[in-house]
């Protein structure tokens, strides 16, 4: 049985309040040196993208190249052989290591 439209929108806006309650009050180093903080962010992000990806094989939407590109590459899930295909696509990236090089160039500017 195919679940409602409106189920996949409603666990994009459970995720994003959970992501909103998860960072409240904590700062960029204290999301950095605890791994519970952003695994649990890192799993609300992975629900977003999966609901997304099935309302629209769901409603069978055909987006523009330009935004299928810049969807595949902004959601693209990391893989044991995956590394980063530029200097700004994040996709193969840790968050531990995002954490770091956003951490080392916050200190330097």
């Amino acid at each position: 049985m195919k679940r409602d439209s409106r189920a996949f929108l409603s666990d994009v806006i459970e995720a994003g309040h959970a992501i909103q309650q998860a960072v409240a009050g904590i700062n960029l180093d204290l999301y950095c040196n605890n791994r519970l903080i952003r695994s649990s962010i890192e799993r609300e992000f992975t629900i977003i993208g999966e609901a997304l990806n099935q309302l629209l094989s769901e409603t069978r939407v055909v987006l523009p190249r330009s935004i299928r590109h810049h969807r595949s590459s902004a959601f693209a899930t990391s893989s044991p052989t995956s590394t980063p295909s530029s200097t700004t696509d994040w996709s193969g990236a840790s968050s531990r290591t995002t954490c770091l090089l956003f951490s080392s160039s916050a200190t330097s500017s």
